[in-house]
């Protein structure tokens, strides 16, 4: 009788999977990326990691999940929430505010972001919420001034111990940093971005397998903004927006060694201006190995191929390698070191010409506690980008260095300074950018 029943819960574990990857390869398109699901784990996942979660015992774990429950704020008690309202405040130094080449001007930022956050404490389920703002003004150029906004949900519904159905929704108003690929190079304004998504996955975990299936909506609309010579830069070349499906199948070799596959699908819709139409179908997948070493060192290593197939038959078909590769090492209990590299199409029009790109990154971060409630960080980053559509390429360095001060439950001071350098084969694009901020959060 027992081997009946593990023989058909073996049958619907194989079919569950042999579905998502017949959904995933019947897609229109297939393109790799995040889709934002924080609670989309099942419990049978979490009980799994019980094992590194009692390594945390000895000193295996990041600084950042390291306990500082005597600097965290309680929460406000509400029914089965718990509500953590803040307000943040931050001055910053900018000493290239236009991301420019030529003209150079620096100015002082004066930043208020008041956020509340709503967590729930559900017996088994999670619904959470957010809301929030970021008030923006500069001491000299009031063009740059700014107005941002956000609200989120994130929910996840475990109908059993290995299938959980997530849920996350976006919708925010965000002002582009000058200094962004895309941006428009002769405006005197951010641009602001009405930027909405909703996402749902639903993950099965059956033993040593486990698969996931998520479908995302996603748009960009882009507001038009003044040029330097008083004249309206139209932007609505620049609106996008991807439907896309993704499926991930995995299978955990032994409990410190998982094999990986990642596909998804998308279709970019944009119609571009009177010339260029960037509307593309694009196929990619990527698979590989995650391993823990033991618990001190991880790493994770995934390879694969994308494809871009345009509409816009001058645009044609863009292919290229991918990568996805991190390593975390923690050399002692006080110490984190990051290591992460990436190849991926990054999506977005430009006010330039150009529809989409293909990024190199390699990223290097030091996260270190000097005291319980004193972090440093320490970190760099290189880019290298390729536009489609338009002969540009650009390399960017940065270098960050931030502290955090976790003065008392319910203050954070924070201090950082981050120099950035761009050089391209365009001039104009080459420059240099420099900032230094102070901020602090009130927390409850």
């Amino acid at each position: 009788m027992r081997s009946n029943r593990t023989r058909r819960r073996w049958c619907r574990s194989a079919a569950v999977l042999a579905l998502s990857f017949a959904i995933s390869t019947r897609s229109l398109a297939l393109d790799l990326g995040s889709e934002n699901l924080a609670q989309e784990g099942t419990l049978a996942r979490q009980q799994w990691l019980k094992t590194w979660d009692n390594a945390k015992m000895y000193g295996a774990e990041r600084v950042a999940d390291r306990d500082r429950k005597l600097y965290l704020p309680d929460g406000l008690r509400a029914g089965n929430y718990l509500v953590f309202p803040t307000i943040g405040a931050t001055v910053l130094f900018d000493d290239n505010i236009y991301a420019t080449n030529r003209n150079r001007a620096s100015d002082v930022r004066y930043e208020l972001v008041p956020v509340v956050r709503a967590k729930s404490q559900l017996p088994r389920h999670v619904l959470d919420f957010a809301v929030g703002a970021k008030l923006a003004r500069h001491a000299r150029n009031s063009e740059l001034d700014t107005n941002d906004a956000f609200f989120s949900a994130d929910g996840a519904l475990h109908f059993d111990h290995a299938h959980t159905l997530a849920v996350s929704v976006l919708s925010a108003l965000n002002h582009e940093d000058r200094i962004a690929p895309e941006a428009p190079r002769n405006a005197i304004e951010k641009t602001g971005v009405f930027h909405n998504r909703a996402v749902v996955g639903l993950k099965r975990d059956a033993g040593r397998m486990y698969a996931g299936f998520s479908t995302s909506a996603e748009r960009w609309d882009f507001q038009d903004v003044k040029a330097r010579d008083g004249s309206t830069i139209d932007q609505d070349h620049r609106d996008t927006q991807i439907l896309s499906a993704q499926t991930l199948l995995g299978y955990r070799a032994s409990p410190g060694f998982e094999l990986q596959t990642k596909l998804r699908a998308l279709r970019q819709t944009n119609a571009g201006n009177p010339l260029v139409d960037f509307t593309a179908t694009g196929y990619e997948a990527v698979a590989g190995l995650a391993a823990e070493i033991n618990p001190l060192l991880r790493w994770r290593l995934l390879g694969g191929y994308g494809i871009r197939d345009y509409d816009a038959a001058k645009l044609g078909t863009a292919g290229h390698s991918l990568l996805e590769a991190e390593v975390q090492w923690l050399p002692s209990q006080l110490s984190t070191i990051t290591l992460t590299a990436r190849r991926a199409y990054a999506e977005g029009i430009s006010g330039d010409g150009a529809g989409g790109r293909i990024d190199n990154e390699f990223k290097a971060r030091l996260d270190y506690e000097v005291l319980r409630n004193l972090v440093f960080t320490f970190g760099g980053e290189y880019r290298e980008s390729e536009f489609f559509g338009e002969d540009r390429r650009d390399r960017v360095t940065t270098g960050r260095a931030g502290i955090d001060y976790y003065h008392t439950k319910n203050w954070l001071f924070s201090l950082g300074y981050e120099h950035q350098t761009q050089r391209s084969n365009v001039d104009e694009d080459n420059l240099t950018r420099n900032r230094v901020w102070l901020s602090t959060k009130l927390r409850f």
